[in-house]
């Protein structure tokens, strides 16, 4: 999917309920937006889970896009995948470290030293008219000023200051939506979708599914990006949430 950059409309809020939210309205009369905002009162996650940060101290960033043809499940993989690539690459050439993994589907994860905590969250939200998909919408969070987290958070989450990198969210602004636009424009679906799996890395990983007992192995990705689970008996389940599953991210 080749989008041009120079066509680009660039929106900044000190406050605003949700970038995706007010990218969705703009996407109305507008055919490709960028919106960011130093705070949001409503910043969602996925499975209506909300994004923790405070006051211009993280970045809050939607690419909202109007397809203007029609759109294959395999562009829909692409829109899933570009935004954890760029974050990835955006992080690791900032920091000149090799420490950020992304985890199904498209969470970004930092190595402190002992574990592995969430970074960075991706929402990629579609609209369409009928079965036709008309719109997409890119919405990432990145920690990155960020001092400290709510209690039920501080296990889990984690940001590049606390990692020891003093990085301005402007700086880290400007390189990641330089990164998601670069992805787009060179290199095909296809592409993009090959990097994804590439650096989930998930083959001959054991995968544990919430509720289920037994272990489980990648099948097969399907073009949409869901999953295909199969067990030691080889029983064989779908998985399109990532919340659900759990693996070594090594």
């Amino acid at each position: 999917m080749k989008i041009n950059s120079n066509k680009a409309k660039y929106f900044t809020f000190e406050s605003i309920t949700s970038t995706n939210d007010f990218a969705k309205e703009l996407l109305l009369t507008e055919e490709l937006v960028v919106v960011t905002a130093l705070h949001q009162t409503k910043g969602r996650g996925r499975n209506v889970n909300q994004w923790f940060g405070s006051y211009g101290n993280n970045l809050y960033l939607s690419i909202g896009i109007k397809h203007s043809s029609s759109v294959d499940l395999l562009t829909l993989a692409a829109m899933q995948a570009v935004g954890s690539l760029a974050v990835r690459n955006t992080l690791q050439e900032l920091t000149n470290k090799e420490i950020y993994k992304i985890k199904y589907p498209n969470d970004v994860y930092a190595y402190d030293g002992e574990k592995y905590r969430k970074i960075s969250g991706i929402l990629v939200e579609h609209s369409f008219a009928g079965s036709e998909c008309i719109s997409s919408i890119i919405g990432i969070g990145v920690n990155v000023q960020e001092k400290s987290f709510p209690i039920d958070l501080r296990e889990t989450a984690i940001s590049l200051f606390q990692l020891g990198f003093n990085l301005d969210v402007k700086k880290v602004e400007e390189n990641l939506v330089n990164s998601i636009f670069s992805l787009l424009a060179n290199n095909s679906n296809k592409q993009i979708f090959d990097l994804w799996k590439k650096e989930l890395n998930l083959q001959n990983k054991q995968i544990k599914v919430l509720g289920k007992e037994a272990n489980y192995r990648l099948s097969r990705f399907f073009l949409d990006g869901r999953l295909e689970l199969v067990d030691e008996k080889n029983n064989k389940i779908t998985i399109d949430n990532g919340d659900s599953i759990r693996y070594d991210l090594n």
